[in-house]
């Protein structure tokens, strides 16, 4: 099954566990468009926190360009998600957890992935002792360019946005190089149904943040934050 984002017509995957097709990033068509900008100029697309597939499965099959990786803790949740993706050869996945996921990066690829622009999916945060502040400060010391969305992120002006308690105060003292990055959060309105239906059932939208060094296109949609 196909689904349109930005005027062009997009794979999807069908989780055999569910019985349906399910959207990527939540379908906020707000933050696709953003994310496939970017993706549109990555080399890399590094996701913690596979769960079922979704996301991992939409970049590999539509941006077969991309290396694409994931990692998952979870078992029951890794073999669902073997089992949704099949094959996709520039898709590998591991059960490992993050971030010793990322320390590993370059021994699976090799050192040039430092100096190569990679989007980064930060999402491996389960019920297990969650690895973002570790994620966030070796990204921002070791990659020279990226984009990072960190999904379920505390919007502090919109309560809409629905989250898991992470906040901008949270991270900050993890985030290196801070007078070489530029972060955003969205300012669009959450009750807007094109960011409000998640797996076009109607959710609220989950909130995200992105810190990049790169200078992204916004469309209007995001608001930048001050770090320094």
């Amino acid at each position: 099954m196909q689904v349109e984002y930005n005027n062009k017509q997009y794979d999807i995957i069908y989780d055999k566990n569910n019985n349906k097709y399910m959207t990527p990033f939540h379908n906020d068509l707000f933050m696709m468009k953003i994310m496939i900008n970017c993706l549109e100029k990555a080399q890399y697309f590094i996701e913690t926190g596979l769960w079922l597939g979704y996301t991992s499965y939409f970049v590999a099959k539509n941006f077969m360009n991309i290396k694409c990786y994931s990692c998952e803790i979870d078992l029951y949740c890794y073999n669902i998600a073997q089992n949704n993706i099949g094959y996709l050869d520039n898709l590998k996945i591991e059960l490992i957890k993050s971030p010793e996921a990322l320390y590993n990066l370059n021994n699976i690829y090799d050192n040039d992935i430092f100096n190569d622009y990679i989007v980064f999916w930060i999402d491996a945060h389960g019920n297990t002792v969650c690895p973002l502040n570790s994620e966030i400060n070796y990204i921002t010391s070791n990659f020279k360019k990226f984009t990072i969305f960190i999904d379920d992120f505390t919007i502090p002006y919109d309560k809409t946005f629905t989250n898991d308690g992470f906040t901008i105060e949270n991270i900050i003292p993890n985030i290196n190089n801070k007078d070489k990055l530029k972060v955003y959060m969205p300012c669009y309105d959450s009750t807007h149904p094109d960011c409000s239906n998640i797996n076009m059932v109607g959710h609220p939208p989950v909130g995200y943040c992105i810190i990049t060094t790169e200078n992204i296109e916004t469309y209007g949609y995001l608001k930048e934050i001050n770090i320094l």
